[in-house]
């Protein structure tokens, strides 16, 4: 009778164990992040307020896309009043006020490479196409210059570069306009650091990016508008600092520098938010 006790005892719990093997939860499978969520986000910088999206592509690269302006900024845009004493081509002696304004609109498109897959740690590595195809700053006159309006358009201010005699004039409303425009074109690399993850196990992520725009150089130009009421496109004039008198030196020579700069400094902040 003892005997029987331990045999039936084991009988019993071998019947149990095909029940709890049946009751285990096995465990989830942990999450790639291979396309399957998508944040929104905010970011304020050096270049523009954006809007953004990102998507992870695994745990080591998250791609950012976006639309950044300063256009919504109220302080963007300052104003400055230069005196200017002239008898050639114009007769003037007046404070003449102007605006300057960015035009940092712009697409980017963003790829942050994580060296290991917990790390916040990034290299970031993109490109922005800025939208005004007439560079990313303007410099415009506030009200027509103090001339005939017979002169509009017509008369112009000489300058001379590399042989070549172009004229600088108003439009046909009596305003001047100068563009400072980035050497390479309109598609800019960028190449930069940061911290901080766009998608992430919590809903709300902050990031850290310090970087910089390649732009070859940086470029002004003005514009020849010609005859009065023509419809000829205004011709560009090109602004370099070897038209600038030799009175000037020390101007020209910081122009000089100014212009020579090949990137565009980037330091930003962003918040996102994951939506699933």
């Amino acid at each position: 009778m003892r005997k029987l006790i331990p045999i039936l005892l084991l009988g019993a719990l071998s019947l149990n164990l095909p029940a709890q093997t049946q009751k285990r939860i096995p465990k989830p499978a942990p999450d790639s992040y291979m396309a399957n969520h998508l944040a929104i986000g905010l970011s304020a910088g050096t270049e523009a307020v954006s809007a953004e999206l990102a998507l992870p592509l695994g745990k080591n690269f998250t791609v950012r896309a976006g639309y950044g302006t300063l256009a919504i900024l109220p302080f963007a845009k300052g104003s400055t009043s230069v005196r200017v004493d002239s008898e050639n081509p114009w007769t003037i002696h007046d404070n003449i006020a102007g605006t300057i304004k960015p035009r940092m609109d712009n697409l980017h498109l963003l790829v942050d490479l994580y060296p290991g897959k917990k790390t916040v740690f990034h290299f970031t590595l993109g490109a922005q196409y800025m939208l005004h195809k007439n560079g990313f700053l303007e410099v415009r006159t506030d009200n027509p210059l103090p001339i005939s309006s017979n002169e509009f358009c017509v008369t112009g201010i000489e300058v001379t570069s590399g042989g070549k005699t172009s004229y600088i004039t108003t439009d046909d409303k009596g305003y001047m306009q100068a563009d400072v425009r980035f050497g390479l074109g309109r598609l800019l690399p960028y190449a930069g650091i940061g911290f901080g993850r766009a998608v992430a196990d919590s809903r709300v992520r902050f990031l850290f990016d310090l970087g910089v725009l390649y732009t070859g150089s940086l470029q002004v130009y003005s514009y020849d508008y010609g005859i009065k009421g023509s419809i000829e496109a205004p011709r560009e004039v090109a602004l370099t600092p070897e038209m600038i008198p030799d009175s000037y030196a020390r101007e020209a020579d910081i122009a000089r520098r100014v212009q020579g700069i090949p990137v565009f400094p980037v330091m930003k902040f962003s918040l996102f938010v994951k939506l699933f």
